[in-house]
């Protein structure tokens, strides 16, 4: 476990001097933020939508040697729910060692015999914060993360759950848009020790059980993990692999826990040091003040600064609140649009062409303090050239929203965004 209490605050970032993406000053403060080093020789793949993660995902679980470690928000149990778990029965009975982490708000729907079935195949298998009458207090703090190991070599990282909705190519109905990213090389380091920290706490140590308080659980299993991860440390860790490309890459996360902003800071910095464009694909975006503030300096400063939001998404009352910092954010010269069709649930961001980000958080309070959030950060010009492109593909199926378009929508539509003035920063 990584005890992370905010050391790098948002607020020492306030009046910071912009920094060059490519700059060591920068890499030096991303550090000082995240904690983690900028890994460099990953081989790196990006995927758009299930009908190019699945196979893959499919085919990694068929021909995994030693472990298979899985931490996902949503599990659901329907055909490709199935599929997964009976390639992982398969895996299992092979004598791969599998962990897997689900959490209990989000695979809510997938019964309790589902899960039963894959312990008895020797699978390992812990439910996230479920909630109880002593346990409410933090009903809150789920575990958002999205996150697939193979072999401690090559890890999966994006916006995709298990679910027949993730699964198509986003564009048919009731496929929804996802991204992931795979990574093969020295980052999966980082990668596997969020995936223990999640795995100890879904655990909570020796007596397995959840406790009122976030913190007691963390003092409680302190003094159990340490020599579980020191066990970890013993039996060694992926070695950097001879790898032609030299994608680098720095795993980011958040716990709310430890009251970790690692992720936010890093989204700010980033979003202070640009100097050419920002291209956001977003599903949830309630932005606060200081989000909001850092894109609109740096579009007034010459940055092509857009934002790709669903037109349709799946929480309805998430786009009423979105749309209450329309006026403000188009006043400032972001440029907005929304994608028609199928939900959109990628999370990614790309600026100036070389710092890219994708993974499980959202651009709102709840994923910054409240869920357990995790993000591959990636520099490489090669890598953002194709998120790139993955954006101007997205951009064709969208509607752009300007001002003068904005100014005039109907009464109702002002009435009910003035309505949600009090509870949009709850969602």
């Amino acid at each position: 476990m990584r005890p992370h209490l905010i050391t790098s605050s948002i607020f020492d970032l306030k009046d910071a001097d912009p920094l060059l993406l490519e700059s060591e000053a920068f890499n030096q403060e991303m550090y000082n933020i995240t904690k983690r080093h900028r890994h460099i020789n990953n081989q790196l793949l990006l995927l758009k939508n299930g009908e190019e993660i699945f196979p893959l995902l499919l085919k990694l679980i068929a021909e995994a040697q030693k472990s298979i470690y899985i931490d996902q928000y949503a599990f659901h149990y329907d055909d490709i729910g199935i599929k997964i778990g009976q390639a992982l029965k398969k895996s299992a009975n092979r004598g791969v060692e599998i962990l897997l982490i689900y959490d209990s708000l989000g695979s809510r729907s997938t019964p309790r015999s589902f899960w039963k079935e894959l312990e008895q195949h020797n699978i390992e298998v812990r439910a996230f914060n479920p909630i109880h009458w002593w346990t409410v207090i933090r009903a809150n703090n789920r575990d958002h993360r999205k996150i697939i190991l193979i072999d401690r070599e090559v890890g999966l990282i994006g916006d995709f759950g298990i679910g027949k909705q993730y699964a198509g190519d986003g564009n048919s109905e009731g496929s929804w848009r996802v991204s992931a990213l795979l990574i093969r090389g020295p980052a999966i380091t980082d990668l596997e020790e969020v995936f223990l920290e999640s795995w100890e706490e879904a655990g909570h140590g020796v007596i397995k059980k959840d406790l009122p308080f976030p913190l007691i659980n963390i003092i409680w299993d302190i003094p159990f993990s340490f020599f579980s991860r020191q066990e970890e440390a013993e039996n060694g860790s992926p070695h950097p692999l001879p790898l032609e490309e030299s994608g680098a890459v720095r795993i980011i996360s958040s716990n709310p826990n430890w009251g970790s902003t690692e992720i936010f800071d890093a989204f700010l910095l980033a979003l202070k040091s640009a100097r050419n464009s920002v291209y956001i694909t977003q599903s949830y975006f309630i932005p606060n003040n200081r989000i909001r503030d850092a894109l609109i300096d740096a579009s007034r400063s010459g940055v092509d600064v857009r934002i790709i939001l669903p037109k349709h998404p799946d929480v309805p009352l998430v786009k009423s609140s979105s749309e209450l910092y329309y006026e403000e954010l188009l006043e400032g010269g972001i440029r907005i649009f929304e994608r028609g069709g199928s939900m959109l649930h990628a999370k990614t961001m790309v600026i100036d062409g070389i710092w890219s980000t994708i993974g499980s958080c959202n651009i709102d309070d709840r994923s910054f303090l409240l869920s357990y959030e995790c993000n591959a950060i990636v520099y490489d010009r090669s890598f953002s050239d194709a998120m790139e492109k993955m954006f101007a593909e997205d951009l064709v199926d969208c509607e752009e929203i300007t001002l003068e378009r904005w100014r005039k929508r109907p009464w109702w539509k002002r009435l009910r965004n003035k309505l949600l003035v009090p509870f949009a920063r709850q969602l």
